[in-house]
């Protein structure tokens, strides 16, 4: 209960800090953030959790050696790809300063994701503990 307390102290301190910054700096423009904030829950709401549950019910038939790893796999490829997508899709890109999209991300992010899916396949599963005799 203690560690709980303490860690919505915290939690609430840096929001406070966070919404005080946004509210009095210059270069900040708090509509943009209120939209940004409020398309990220839309986009949370409406795309990721859909497809989430739609990919664990398309798994449900799979072995159970399998499923939980396919399952992993395409909940980490699909975070990673949401994280990637504005870079992939090269948001942000101007012309006159290379620099800041310098990476070929589209190479980049189907590279962790084939890394992932090599890694769900490979991995093994942890062994159950064995039941004492007694002795």
């Amino acid at each position: 209960m203690k560690a709980r307390l303490t860690a919505c102290t915290v939690g609430g301190a840096l929001i406070a800090f966070g919404l005080w910054g946004i509210l009095t700096s210059t270069d900040s423009a708090p509509a943009d953030w209120a939209l940004w904030l409020g398309g990220a829950a839309i986009v949370h709401d409406a795309v990721l959790v859909p497809v989430v549950l739609l990919a664990g019910a398309l798994t449900t038939r799979l072995p159970a050696t399998w499923k939980h790893r396919v399952q992993a796999a395409l909940l980490i490829a699909g975070t990673v790809t949401l994280v990637a997508l504005p870079m992939v899709l090269g948001l942000g890109e101007r012309p006159d300063n290379p620099s800041l999209l310098p990476l070929p991300y589209t190479r980049n992010l189907l590279l962790v994701i084939a890394v992932t899916a090599a890694l769900a396949f490979v991995a093994r599963r942890p062994r159950r503990p064995r039941k004492s005799t007694g002795e």
